[in-house]
Order: C-alpha cells, then sequence, then structure tokens
C-alpha cells in the first residue's frame, strides 16, 4: 500500500510538474507571438509609410516638367542674394520712368534668413517727386515679378524753396522693403 501511496504521489507530483512545463511553454510562446505580432504590425506601417512615399515619388516625378515650370517662375521671383544688382537696377529703372529721384540704402543688419529657409534682403528707398508718381511706384513694386514685402512707408512733404520742386507738389518717399532672395 506504501507502494502504492508513493506511486500516487509521484504521479501526482509528474503530473504538477508537466501541468507547471506546459504553463510557462505556453506563457513563452504566448509572449513570442504577441512580440511578433506587434513587430509585424510596425513592419506593416513602416511599409504602408515607404508605399505612400514611393507613390507621392513616382508622381512627382511624372509631374516633374510642371513643376520645374513653377520652379522657375519661384526663381525669376527671388533676387539674388550675393549680387543684388539686377534688382537695384529694377528700382531705379521704375523710378526713372515716373520720374522720381531715387536714393536706394542696402540695410545690412536687417538681412536674415526667415524660417530657416528664405534669405531677405532689406533696402531704404527713398523718393522724390509728385504724389501720383510716387504711389505709382509702390504700385509698380507690389506688381513686380519679384517677392517684395513693404514694411515701413513715411511720407514727408517737401519744404524746400526750390521752384522745380515747389510747383509739383513734390514729396519725398522713404520705404524699408525686403525682398526674398535666392
Amino acid at each position: 500500500m506504501k507502494n502504492k501511496n508513493n506511486l500516487n504521489n509521484f504521479g501526482i507530483i509528474l503530473m504538477l510538474s508537466i501541468s507547471i512545463a506546459i504553463g510557462f511553454l505556453s506563457w513563452f510562446v504566448l509572449s513570442s507571438i504577441k512580440n511578433n505580432a506587434k513587430e509585424l504590425s510596425s513592419l506593416k506601417d513602416k511599409n504602408f509609410y515607404f508605399s505612400e512615399q514611393f507613390n507621392k515619388n513616382i508622381e512627382f516625378n511624372d509631374n516633374k516638367e510642371k513643376y520645374e515650370k513653377d520652379f522657375e517662375k519661384i526663381n525669376q521671383m527671388l533676387v539674388n542674394y550675393k549680387d543684388p544688382i539686377d534688382f537695384i537696377k529694377f528700382l531705379e529703372s521704375v523710378a526713372q520712368s515716373l520720374n522720381l529721384e531715387i536714393d536706394i540704402s542696402f540695410l545690412p543688419s536687417n538681412n536674415k534668413v526667415v524660417n530657416n529657409n528664405w534669405n531677405t534682403l532689406s533696402f531704404q528707398i527713398a523718393c522724390l517727386g509728385s504724389f501720383n508718381n510716387n504711389l505709382s511706384f509702390l504700385n509698380k513694386l507690389e506688381n513686380s515679378s519679384y517677392l517684395i514685402a513693404v514694411e515701413n512707408i513715411k511720407v514727408n512733404k517737401i519744404t524746400e524753396t526750390d521752384e522745380k520742386l515747389k510747383n509739383k507738389q513734390a514729396i519725398k518717399l522713404t520705404s524699408v522693403i525686403k525682398v526674398f532672395a535666392k
């Protein structure tokens, strides 16, 4: 009977050991499956992201000619940062066409990179002439092909005794402009 009791105890211990081993093995397998499922989901998300990027790249390449034309137009709107001579000539020619005396000053302290993307150049422009011509000058600047932001405008009446200026009711328009550069 003692032998039978020992055999029953041994059987119970063996069954408990096997149950614990199966439970541990099941936990290990299930946690591995859970981790692999997370990794698979992450890879699936990355695959979706790269697939979207690939499709956008194909679409961009398909429309490359259209974008190149747009980029060329944008490039023409920007002043050469290192050599803004063409822009200064543009200002002078507009002023000359409107019979304005113009004085252009470069403002180096105001030049900076905006939003880490765009360089800007700042100029102070003083125009002497009739009110209508000064207004036309500002309109031509605003409607020009350059990206220009007028930051400050000051208008002064001329009080000089020069009869030539007095008869035309000349004003002095001083403005600070910021022009975007490449």
